[in-house]
């Protein structure tokens, strides 16, 4: 592993690269309860790694000037790279405000924000600083994600996901049609290309829960998603309050008005098909909530003429079948992205080769 991070690195210093390859950055409010756990494995991957290529990485934490102890945790840690802890200009109730504040910030080609209560797997740095070095000068990458676990800090870790065991190339228009207006594919620990995420002017601050679902729609309209078969975090599922549960159906509905205009490529079949599941995801989150009640708080889903009433079982039954749908569109688009990944390493070769040889003549 040391031996092609080292080689990575030399292609690195002979192109006099001189800002960081990757940004880690940990925006947070009043999360003292994780930092210790999360910094803590940002600190244990580090050290797993060369000081020469540690040099390529910096650490930000953007206290949203929290009221705990979060601070205070950060200021305690020292890390072997460079690091940074900052703070918004004043608090931001909006937390997509100072997401945007920290991830702007950062000095990198590749941002990795970590959740203050998410978690790198130690060996698993090595593996994304790879695949940054790789995708570095392929302008068409704008997204990288590796595999995760789901975990709950109590409960051992869920098994890893996504199970492909091969590098991918998946087109971004591919990802939009077949999968973004249903669900997001890779949501935690997405390495982002950082002056891709500046042109777009970062999250929509309209929305504090699915801002990473809408801003993956308008990346992906510029670009391709990069994944590489490497475990590399743990992503903490929270519990959901009733505040959240009504916080989050309102953003799906609101989004989900949006999602012809994110891709007006969409046909009318896919989009009442994708609203239709929002519905159903709405009935199973707020099962209390009569149709007439829901669709007056959140007037835009009536455009889409989508408002009979769905009982706890009917919803279910869409929630499954798109679930399966899901999976199948998955692991059918990482498949043809490794073929494509496959075609474009070998066309890298001949070329390489032709170049070589260009020269050259042979005798018989």
């Amino acid at each position: 592993m040391a031996t092609s991070l080292d080689a990575s690195l030399a292609k690195l210093d002979r192109d006099r690269i001189i800002t960081p390859l990757l940004s880690i950055v940990t925006p947070v409010f009043n999360g003292a309860e994780f930092m210790e756990r999360g910094l803590g494995s940002v600190k244990a991957a580090l050290q797993l790694l060369p000081k020469a290529i540690v040099a390529q990485i910096e650490v930000v934490v953007c206290d949203n000037h929290s009221t705990d102890q979060s601070l205070a945790i950060a200021r305690s840690f020292t890390l072997p790279c460079a690091y940074r802890i900052i703070q918004p200009p004043e608090h931001y109730a909006n937390r997509t405000l100072n997401w945007n504040f920290a991830l702007n910030t950062a000095q990198g080609h590749w941002l990795l924000m970590l959740h203050a209560d998410d978690m790198l797997v130690t060996e698993g740095l090595a593996s994304v600083l790879k695949a940054c070095q790789a995708q570095l000068y392929n302008a068409r990458v704008v997204l990288m994600q590796g595999q995760h676990q789901n975990f709950d800090g109590v409960n051992a870790p869920q098994r890893k996901y996504p199970l492909w065991p091969l590098p991918a190339l998946i087109k971004g228009s591919a990802l939009n049609n077949k999968l973004m207006p249903f669900n997001v594919p890779f949501i935690p620990l997405l390495v982002i290309r950082t002056s891709t995420f500046k042109q777009a002017n970062g999250f929509n601050a309209c929305y504090e829960l699915v801002q990473d679902w809408e801003m993956w729609w308008r990346l992906l309209k510029v670009g391709d998603l990069y994944y590489y078969p490497t475990k590399m975090g743990r992503w903490y599922m929270n519990l959901w309050t009733p505040k959240y549960k009504a916080r989050i159906v309102q953003e799906h509905i609101e989004l989900a008005s949006h999602f012809q205009e994110l891709n007006p490529t969409l046909s009318e079949a896919t989009l009442t098909q994708a609203i239709r599941l929002q519905i159903a995801k709405a009935r199973q989150w707020l099962p209390e909530i009569s149709i007439d009640t829901w669709t007056a708080q959140f007037p835009k889903a009536n455009l889409f003429a989508l408002t009979e009433e769905l009982d706890a079982q009917q919803a279910n039954a869409i929630i499954q079948q798109n679930g399966r749908r899901f999976k199948i569109w998955v692991y059918s688009l990482l498949a043809w992205g490794s073929l494509r990944w496959a075609g474009f390493k070998l066309n890298f070769y001949i070329s390489k080769l032709e170049k070589r040889f260009k020269n050259v003549q042979f005798k018989f």
